[in-house]
């Protein structure tokens, strides 16, 4: 059985989310974002489980979702401001040091979101 998430765009990162060219990049950023939430907002993730996830709508690209615990739950204006928050006070070397120390095959974990067969919302496993 599929969870269905929340599309979450963060503003700042609209001019490379739907482009092609850019989906490592972005997956890899929205990844680091993910984490860094994880670990400064712990007590906003309560009952909500993010992941990278594909949207299709009007063409596909990467995007963050957030899966709900509780049906009623809705925390997105928090969730966006959190990560307006990672974006505009985290530096480059921040995001750097997670891409290198991750050791993230990017390229085949951004293949594997980008060509899941998923509906949107839905995250790959």
């Amino acid at each position: 059985m599929s969870k269905g998430y929340q599309q979450l765009d963060p503003l700042e990162l609209a001019p490379i989310l739907r482009r092609p060219n850019d989906f490592l990049l972005a997956v890899a950023l929205l990844s680091w974002i993910v984490s860094k939430i994880n670990d400064r907002f712990p007590e906003l993730l309560d009952g909500i489980e993010l992941s990278v996830i594909k949207i299709t709508e009007f063409g596909s690209y990467p995007s963050i979702g957030a899966h709900y615990t509780f049906a009623n739950d809705d925390r997105e204006e928090e969730l966006l401001k959190a990560m307006s928050s990672v974006i505009n006070s985290c530096s480059l070397l921040d995001f750097v040091v997670f891409y290198v120390n991750s050791r993230e095959p990017w390229s085949v974990t951004t293949n594997r979101i980008m060509n899941s067969q998923l509906d949107d919302g839905e995250a790959p496993r």
